[in-house]
């Protein structure tokens, strides 16, 4: 055979060769039919035959599951789904079923004897805005789905617990953001020492907002700027910044690290709508070193805020309200280096600080609010539970619209508030709402199902009737009682499961309704 001819040949060859892969590949894309459960992590879809599956389309009708990356998020259970894909010139199509795992009881006797599935009877409020914000606090959401937790609808099917509060009338959710809630115990930073509490990292904080989002919910981010719980007894300084000798450095490293973590959030395209900066300041930010690395749970907080230490070296952001602003120099610049940060990534978010303390003193509130005068600044945020800031319906009204009428270019929220609505106990939970003490029902709210849904609907009626009320925000709504899903670590409890809107099982409670009904 000559050159020539022999160069024909492999021509052929190859051109053969070419065409019965392209026809062995017309013969056998295929996808294989699925069998799922809500949040499954053995989602692969079963792809034959197409080598560039990145180029492949699906449609299908409804939101019972979504397909990203080849990968089906199943979302609601006792429903099946015809999908179609597309790869060029070519179509398949398979199911996705999603399974139902019934709905399993531990407290059987105390849902029907105390009616917790009942439906509630609440007024609906006149005149509530469109715009109003009705959220709920789901920051220990992931934690739990990772230790295996399953939420139901009223019906008692499986479905995302974003889709539940959805359809419930919730429109925003709330999610805390820390920044290392983990202890390093090697050098290379592989083993980790994780705290409790949802341990809220930058990771669950994405994952929670992604979620909602898909869900058509808003989002409220929380920053704590601490590596575990911050409130007016507790903030302390992350690891990462425990080092820091200047205010300027202190105020930088805010500052970046803000704009750096909404920028994260902004290349994923779920950028929040609200942003806090800090958490129930009332005495300042970053007043505290950190305690102590911890290596082993002890079912109790970890060394970091259990052995913390006051912060005096010039660098602490206190707040002292008998004091002038120059004094509280650093709580401001701090905090003002986050309202910037936040502004910087997108006018569009909503910039708030959380203020928690008797609200019957409404004056020292006003006295907190009157040090900022950042044109950044959007909304005043307050803590309201009844048995630690109001006693009664007529101080959480009364001092509402005094700080309302003192700030009217500002919007005002209820950043957090819960209430009891059983005492039924369980062997995960060490729930901190009691039958007497200091955290007791209040008068005419009793603890049940009723009292629970009547004060969560009067308060918001309170928020909702100022002018420039923005909103409320029910805190831990779904931290239901479940092994390793404690506040402090794996080996503690939950401490909010009998002042949540569902049962201790993960099904909605009756009073989850009053979001709709108002």
């Amino acid at each position: 055979m000559n050159k020539k001819l022999n160069k024909v040949f492999v021509a052929l060859s190859s051109l053969t060769i070419f065409s019965c892969a392209k026809n062995v590949e017309v013969n056998n894309f295929k996808i294989d039919d699925l069998e799922l459960h809500v949040y499954d992590q053995n989602n692969d879809l079963k792809i034959h035959d197409i080598s560039k599956i990145d180029r492949i389309s699906y449609s299908f009708e409804g939101n019972n599951i979504r397909i990203e990356d080849n990968k089906v998020i199943a979302l609601k259970a006792n429903t099946e789904t015809t999908v179609k894909a597309k790869y060029e010139n070519l179509e398949t199509s398979f199911k996705v079923k999603v399974l139902n795992r019934e709905y399993i009881s531990n407290h059987k006797e105390a849902e029907e004897k105390e009616g917790w599935f009942d439906e509630v009877d609440v007024k609906k409020i006149d005149g509530l805005r469109k715009e109003f914000a009705k959220g709920m606090d789901i920051s220990s959401v992931k934690n739990l789905y990772d230790n295996g937790a399953k939420f139901y609808n009223s019906d008692g099917i499986e479905q995302s617990i974003f889709q539940i509060l959805k359809e419930k009338g919730v429109n925003y959710i709330r999610v805390r953001l820390w920044n290392e809630p983990y202890d390093y115990l090697d050098e290379n930073k592989q083993t980790l020492f994780k705290y409790g509490g949802g341990n809220c990292d930058l990771n669950n904080a994405l994952w929670i907002t992604k979620e909602a989002k898909e869900a058509g919910l808003n989002v409220f981010l929380d920053f704590h700027y601490s590596d575990f719980w911050a409130d007016p007894g507790n903030q302390v300084v992350p690891k990462m910044w425990k080092d820091i000798k200047t205010n300027v450095e202190m105020k930088e490293a805010i500052y970046n690290y803000t704009f750096e973590t909404l920028n994260i959030f902004k290349e994923k395209n779920i950028l929040p709508d609200v942003v806090s900066i800090g958490n129930e300041i009332s005495n300042g930010i970053l007043t505290k070193n950190p305690g102590g690395i911890t290596d082993k749970p002890s079912g109790d907080n970890p060394l970091y805020i259990k052995n913390a230490t006051t912060k005096k070296d010039g660098v602490e952001g206190s707040y002292d309200y008998t004091t002038n602003k120059e004094t509280n120099k650093n709580f401001l610049m701090y905090i003002n280096a986050g309202l910037d940060a936040v502004k910087d990534v997108s006018k569009d978010i909503k910039t708030a600080i959380h203020y928690a303390g008797n609200l019957e003193y409404y004056d020292y509130i006003n006295q907190f609010f009157s040090i900022f005068d950042s044109e950044n600044l959007d909304i005043l945020g307050l803590s309201a539970y009844s048995f630690y800031h109001f006693s009664n319906m007529e101080i959480l009204k009364n001092s509402l619209e005094n700080i309302s009428k003192t700030y009217k270019n500002k919007q005002i929220m209820i950043a957090e508030t819960s209430y009891g609505f059983t005492y039924e106990e369980d062997r995960f939970a060490n729930n901190s709402f009691y039958s007497s003490g200091d955290t007791k029902p209040i008068e005419n709210y009793p603890c049940s199902i009723n009292g629970q849904a009547q004060i969560l609907r009067d308060t918001i009626e309170a928020i909702s009737s100022i002018e420039n009320g923005f909103g409320l925000f029910y805190w831990e709504g779904a931290w239901i009682p479940k092994e390793k899903c404690g506040w402090g670590d794996e080996l503690s409890k939950a401490s909010w499961a009998n002042q949540a809107l569902f049962s201790y099982d993960g099904k909605a409670l009756g009073s989850l309704d009053v979001f709709n009904k108002i």
